[in-house]
């Protein structure tokens, strides 16, 4: 197993493989990421199930959405950008 980060933008995100690790303005001081390819899925479950569910945004590397537990936790699902 490789300590190397598999993906990094050399300013404020590294992944892993298992842990991706970003240090984003606008998040609390920790939240939990998740990947997936379909974020329009992981709204519709999350809003059945009582969670806030925030707009997509798209950054430099993926397409992220915010979203806030009934308890409090944040998560942010997020999509990689197909990379050129």
């Amino acid at each position: 197993m490789s300590d190397a980060a598999r993906f990094t933008d050399g300013v404020s995100w590294a992944d892993f493989g298992t842990v991706a690790l970003g240090d984003d303005a606008g998040l609390p001081p920790w939240c939990l990421m998740a990947r997936t390819d379909d974020l329009g899925a992981l709204a519709l479950r999350a809003h059945e199930l009582g969670w806030q569910v925030g707009p997509t945004s798209t950054g430099g590397h993926e397409t992220r959405l915010r979203l806030d537990s009934p308890g409090g936790l944040t998560l942010i699902g997020y999509s990689p950008l197909a990379q050129p």
